[in-house]
């Protein structure tokens, strides 16, 4: 699975510009999709590729959900803070951070 959604990604372009319609609604031709040649090679090197690549995509996976925590924690947190409903100004930083210096 991992090779056809790489070789979808290096494909952007060629299907971009087999689209058709406005800008706001294009579509693929069916018969156009129809006649992309996909090489598929040996199972051992879809093997050998997917298990290069699956532990990448595991990883983008990961930061993804991380991601989308932290912006629940910003959207959460920033209008408190802003507002002055918690207040961290006596929260020394090398207390939560050891590596930043204090200032």
């Amino acid at each position: 699975m991992e090779y056809l959604g790489c070789w979808a990604l290096s494909s952007e372009d060629q299907f971009e510009s087999m689209a058709k319609g406005s800008t706001g609604q294009t579509e693929l031709p069916r018969t156009e999709l129809a006649e992309l040649e996909i090489g598929f090679p040996d199972a051992a090197s879809l093997n050998d590729f997917s298990g290069k690549t699956k532990p990448l995509f595991e990883a983008i996976q990961s930061n993804v959900r991380e991601n989308q925590s932290l912006e629940c924690l910003r959207d959460a947190l920033l209008p408190k803070l802003m507002s002055g409903e918690i207040d961290v100004s006596r929260i020394g930083l090398r207390q939560l951070n050891g590596h930043l210096s204090e200032s």
